[in-house]
């Protein structure tokens, strides 16, 4: 009740308060009067001082000091009326009335200053405490900020909760936005700079009871948006200098990826290609049949490396968009042995799966490609030995997987073979350019499946990577 009482009169403007305090003075000196008037009447207790400075006390508490000296008049005036003989008129009967008036007075205006000056403080203290919370809420919105848009919002909205309800930022540029300052309005700016330009200008509008602490919250709101204003712009110049240095390890790595991979399959195309040139019709048939299929080999290699720099760039960009469609694990399993028919021996393929298994929503394409990109890296580091390439599923999703007999891969090098350009250290060969891995990743990822690596699986080798995709048809986007 009395912090309801006090909220509502801190509220209130100045000259509501005079007319509310001449208000409560009356009221509360008219009860204290009743109240001795019926003290003595009911139970003979004759105690008008009390009565009165009661009321004095009371109005001290709940509105301050100026009030409770508002109430001590008008108390005497009442204790003068109603109890000093003669009653209900203005006067006095001798010298002992006049001095006991005036010893009322006197300790009404002191009692009612002090517990005024106490109300009075704690009003301060309560404000205050409102404000450093609020500063504190707002220092941490602000240290949230990620660019300079977020943290003048947060500027905006931390003045409004700590300093006024009537608050703008604008830039300083734009007129239009500036509040009017008249004498209904008074409007006050601070600015809000940063490295040393302005950035914008914070106006509220100033109330009379809470001007100076008005102006030491908004120095503070302005300087705390400086200094994430400043963290923002460091963050993102660092974000920016990172970016660019990963794009120049990026830039190396590709033209080192390029000049090394690409050098063998050309030379080996220019050199078979002039030797038929210049000798084709003194070599034996096979000879040249031989030149021939080298010719062909090294410009599908070639043509493989570009196809992965041109799938890595698309994946980037953001431009795969899958055109997915119901499809049959087993018949995509079945082109891809189809495809590589001519590189991989018959008995080197071992195919595992079911007599059938639940269609999936992929996009047939990309699926197929992925698949070979695994088999092709298996081809490329595993060395000898049997591809296993299966399928399974469960409730809830289907598994595809390729598994090869090499050494496998280190477990500190097992969360690393989908990154671009990584290759294990352990490897003889240096063929490809190390996009093989990465492409599928982001092919299966975009048809919104997952990708799986395991080593080893068996007899302490063997690299088995998994497609996992759901079967839910819920999936089925349009």
């Amino acid at each position: 009740m009395l912090a309801q009482i006090s909220s509502s009169w801190e509220g209130l403007s100045r000259g509501r308060r005079f007319g509310v305090g001449l208000a409560a003075g009356a009221v509360l000196s008219l009860l204290s009067g009743l109240l001795a008037t019926t003290l003595e009447a009911e139970l003979g207790v004759r105690a008008p001082s009390m009565s009165f400075l009661l009321s004095v006390i009371l109005a001290a508490i709940w509105f301050g000091q100026r009030v409770a000296l508002l109430t001590a008049v008008f108390a005497a005036l009442s204790y003068n009326f109603y109890l000093v003989e003669p009653r209900y008129t203005f006067g006095f009967a001798g010298y002992e009335d006049v001095f006991t008036l005036l010893v009322f007075i006197g300790a009404a205006v002191l009692i009612g200053g002090l517990a005024g000056n106490l109300h009075d403080q704690r009003e301060r203290a309560r404000e205050q405490v409102r404000v450093l919370s609020g500063l504190f809420t707002v220092s941490r919105s602000m240290a949230e900020c990620t660019n300079e848009r977020e943290a003048l919002e947060k500027l905006a909205a931390g003045a409004r909760d700590v300093v006024a309800q009537d608050v703008m930022v604008y830039d300083q540029a734009d007129s239009e936005a500036a509040p009017p300052t008249t004498a209904e309005a008074p409007w006050q700016r601070e600015e809000v700079s940063a490295e040393g330009e302005r950035v914008a200008v914070l106006a509220w509008k100033r109330t009379e009871a809470q001007g100076a602490e008005q102006a030491i919250a908004v120095r503070l709101l302005a300087e705390l948006a400086r200094v994430a204003i400043e963290r923002t712009r460091m963050l993102q110049r660092r974000v920016e200098m990172d970016t660019l240095a990963a794009t120049e390890r990026l830039r190396t790595a590709l033209l080192s990826s390029i000049s090394h991979d690409f050098r063998t399959p050309i030379s080996t195309i220019l050199t078979s290609a002039s030797s038929l040139r210049a000798f084709g019709d003194q070599f034996p048939p096979a000879t040249s049949a031989d030149l021939l299929l080298t010719i062909e080999e090294e410009a599908e290699r070639l043509n493989r490396f570009v196809g992965n720099i041109l799938n890595m760039t698309r994946l980037e960009a953001n431009v795969v968009k899958p055109r997915v469609e119901w499809i049959d694990p087993l018949e995509t399993i079945e082109a891809v042995h189809h495809r590589l028919s001519k590189r991989v021996a018959e008995d080197s393929f071992v195919i595992s799966a079911p007599a059938a298994v639940p269609s999936i929503f992929v996009d047939p394409l990309l699926l197929e490609q992925a698949l070979v990109n695994v088999i092709e890296n298996a081809l490329v580091h595993a060395g000898d030995g049997k591809l296993h390439i299966g399928a399974d599923y469960n409730a809830n999703s289907v598994r595809m997987w390729v598994e090869d007999e090499g050494p496998g891969v280190p477990q500190s090098d097992l969360a690393r073979i989908f990154d671009k350009f990584h290759r294990l250290d352990s490897s003889r060969n240096t063929q490809g350019v190390g996009l093989g891995l990465a492409i599928t990743k982001g092919f299966v990822e975009a048809m919104k499946g997952e990708v799986r690596a395991m080593s080893p699986v068996r007899d302490g080798r063997g690299l088995r990577i998994e497609f996992v995709f759901p079967v839910q048809a819920d999936l089925v986007t349009a």
